[in-house]
């Protein structure tokens, strides 16, 4: 009986061992799922099943970097923000466009109207090169107190946005202004192109 007991009590030490080796048993989270970028944000509308993808809001200059550059003009700051829609919850064909939103915000108009837009790729480089991406519509708001705040919005092709994420450096240039894109940001942007295609 003891002789048996022993055995019983082998067999399931080691089983239960075989089973609690590492490798063997499932991981709680599958590392071949891609990391979703936390500055896209997915919103589904179930009454128009349509889902919306929006790029957070991207600081092109900031009011330290504008008194350094621009003497006696105000300054001011500008955001970026880029969003595109599909139908349904997920994306079964490209999406052939977007819309970027230009948030100018001083003390003073800056701008008055619609802007030119052009985008400078590997500037300074051989393979340096200009794509225009068109002009802007334009309306204006007060933010608060005396803080008013400029909007200019265009909507630009998918294929654009192919060729800006695939320079290794990029520059915006907003009417005469230039603003040069981060490593951060331009991940930013590759991964909005990504989201736009099956």
């Amino acid at each position: 009986m003891t002789h048996c007991f022993r055995w019983l009590l082998l067999f399931l030490i080691f089983g239960i061992g075989i089973l609690i080796v590492p490798g063997q048993a499932p991981s709680p989270a599958t590392k071949s799922e891609p990391t979703k970028n936390k500055h896209l944000k997915f919103k589904y509308d179930k009454s128009k099943d349509t889902t919306t993808v929006k790029l957070d809001s991207m600081v092109l200059a900031d009011l330290d970097r504008q008194r350094k550059q621009r003497g006696n003009i105000p300054p001011y700051v500008l955001n970026i923000e880029m969003t595109f829609s599909y139908p349904g919850k997920t994306v079964v064909k490209p999406v052939e466009s977007f819309d970027i939103l230009f948030r100018a915000s001083a003390s003073n108009f800056i701008f008055l109207k619609g802007q030119q837009i052009v985008v400078a790729l590997d500037q300074g480089t051989d393979q340096g090169r200009a794509l225009d991406l068109g002009m802007t519509g334009y309306k204006s708001t007060t933010e608060f107190n005396s803080v008013y705040a400029e909007l200019m919005k265009i909507t630009v092709t998918s294929a654009a946005l192919e060729k800006i994420v695939k320079a290794n450096q990029v520059d915006f240039y907003l009417g005469p202004d230039g603003f040069g894109i981060t490593e951060k940001q331009m991940q930013d942007l590759r991964d909005l192109y990504a989201a736009m295609n099956p």
